[in-house]
Parts: structure tokens; sequence; C-alpha cells
């Protein structure tokens, strides 16, 4: 997949642009059906399937106060259109001036003069332009007008649950994990590098790789059951988030990220590290010490066993 970021990069004289549009905040099953249905017209076609982003999210431009916390890093979010293999991802950078523009300026500046598109898909809620004035109707009337074709493609559902952002954040922010994972079509996942702690958890003979995450949503405290990826490694495990409260601690303790590898022992410190999270085992817990935290440890590690060996995932595998 190639990259241009900027309005001044726009993508060279293409053979026929089949574009989508959208922010693709978690790249979940609604806009994969969009990116699915523009890689088939550019197959059949023999052109190019462009999509076309928006960074950062409108609405911290338009809205601070209300803009959402993103699904992903920017980075997650390329490599999951990546791997859907798009060729084409046109970043534009969501300053004051684009959010100026009006939908008729962005659509006749933007998409036509500088793009050209045969054919533009986008899902039903998609709107652009000051004021949000331009939708599909829109893009119909005037594909009419300059020759290309306008595909809307219908909201998708999972057992009646509507596929959105809006609602997928909701279920992380409630620790829903699993039922979030199968509106996004994937775990949800936090990136980031892997961290000194205080080898609180080697003391207690459940060490663990501490995370500090790049993402700006995060599940809520608890203990989860993650497979972590890092240096072509799968690794399952399971992962505290929270404050530690059995520890006596001064002032205001930082939220942590702890992840416990099952079966793995070795030095990753400095490493880039994965971790999906699949369900959530429990809530985070205040013990009466370290013996009975311990204890729980080694609870939580035997159901963690038991859920992986269920579903055949073995104790380290290659990515």
């Amino acid at each position: 997949m190639k990259v241009a970021v900027g309005l001044e990069n726009c993508p060279p004289k293409l053979p026929f642009p089949v574009l989508a549009l959208g922010t693709f905040d978690g790249v979940h099953l609604g806009h994969q059906e969009v990116i699915r249905r523009v890689g088939q017209q550019a197959r059949e076609s023999a052109g190019t399937s462009v999509l076309m982003t928006f960074y950062p999210h409108p609405l911290r431009i338009l809205a601070p106060e209300q803009a959402p916390l993103m699904l992903q890093t920017f980075g997650q979010r390329c490599a999951a259109l990546q791997s859907l293999g798009v060729d084409f991802l046109w970043v534009i950078p969501f300053t004051p001036d684009v959010a100026r523009l009006s939908h008729h300026e962005f659509a006749e500046n933007i998409l036509c003069g500088r793009l050209g598109p045969q054919s533009i898909c986008v899902g039903r809620n998609f709107h652009f332009g000051s004021g949000r004035k331009g939708n599909f109707s829109y893009l119909q009337h005037l594909g009419a007008e300059r020759g290309f074709a306008v595909q809307e493609v219908e909201e998708k559902s999972y057992h009646r649950l509507p596929v959105r952002s809006t609602g997928i954040r909701r279920l992380i922010l409630h620790g829903r994990v699993r039922l979030a994972g199968k509106l996004l079509g994937r775990p949800p996942a936090l990136v980031g590098a892997v961290v000194h702690g205080d080898r609180l958890g080697s003391r207690l003979q459940f060490p663990t790789a501490n995370l500090e995450p790049e993402n700006e949503l995060i599940p809520p405290a608890g203990v989860y059951l993650t497979v972590a990826g890092f240096r072509g490694r799968r690794q399952p495990g399971l992962t505290h988030i929270g404050y530690r409260p059995t520890i006596r601690q001064k002032g205001n303790p930082p939220l942590r990220v702890e992840t416990h590898l099952l079966d793995f022992s070795g030095d990753i410190y400095g490493a880039r590290m994965e971790v999906h999270f699949l369900a959530r085992l429990r809530q985070e817990k205040k013990f009466s010490g370290l013996e009975a935290l311990q204890h729980q440890i080694g609870l939580d590690c035997r159901r963690a066993r038991r859920f992986f060996a269920a579903k055949g995932e073995s104790s380290s595998c290659s990515l």
C-alpha cells in the first residue's frame, strides 16, 4: 500500500481510481465492507483502490471537547487498511482551512480536481464539508454531472447491534472487549513499548511486561485474557489494567498495563508490543495482602490456560 500525506501530495494519475472516504476509526466490519466493495470494483475494472482519510479526527478541530477517543493509533489504522489490500491511502491533514471548505469546494477542488475518481463508495452515515452538508445524495448528483459512479453501502450489524465506531468505543470503555472484537472483526489492541517497572510481578513469581500504551482509548481496570505480539511472536497471557490497590502507594498511583506472558521467559524491555484483548476475566480488586494477591493470580492463570486450551491456542507460536 502506498501512502501520501497532504493535499499537495495527491496521488499521481491513477488507472480508474475507485475511492472510499471516511475517518475509518477502528476499521470495523462496516468499514471493511466499504473497502471490500472498492477493492472488488477496482479489480474488475483493472483500476486502483484509493482510500481518503482524515487526520486528526475532524472533531479535534471543529469541537475539541466532543472529540472521541480513537479506537486505534494512526499506525494501527494504516496496518489494518493495508491488510485489506488497499492500493493507495491518501491522508488529508484536517486543518481549520480544510474545515472551512464547503462540500461543493471539497468535491470540486479535491475529489474531482485532484483525484478524478471513476467511482466513489461511502457508508450511509458519511458526511463532508462545512456544516456536514455533503452526503450520498450530493455525490450522486455531482457524479451524474462529472461522470463518476457512486455507491452507498448499507450499515452492517452484528446480532442486530449496529456496527459503529461510537458503539465500539462504548463497549470497550465498559470492558466488553469480546463483543467489541466481534464488531471490529478482530480483538481491540493496545500498542507501545515495554518499559521497566518495579519488578513486583517477578517477586510474586508472575513476571509482567509493562506496556506504555500509545492508544487514547484504554479498557477499564480489570484482568483480561490477551494475546501479545512482539518480535515476531504470538504469546497468550493475562493483562492487568489498573492502579494496584493492594499495594500501598503515595499520592495518585499511575494507571498500569501489565501483561503476564504464559510460559515465557526472556528480556523484552524496549520491544514494541501489541496486546490484543480477547475477554475480561474479572474486575480489579483490593486484596488483604501480597500473599492473597499471589494466590488470585495463580487462579487467574489456571483459568487463562483453560481458555486458551479450549481455543486451541498454544502457549507460544509465530505471528
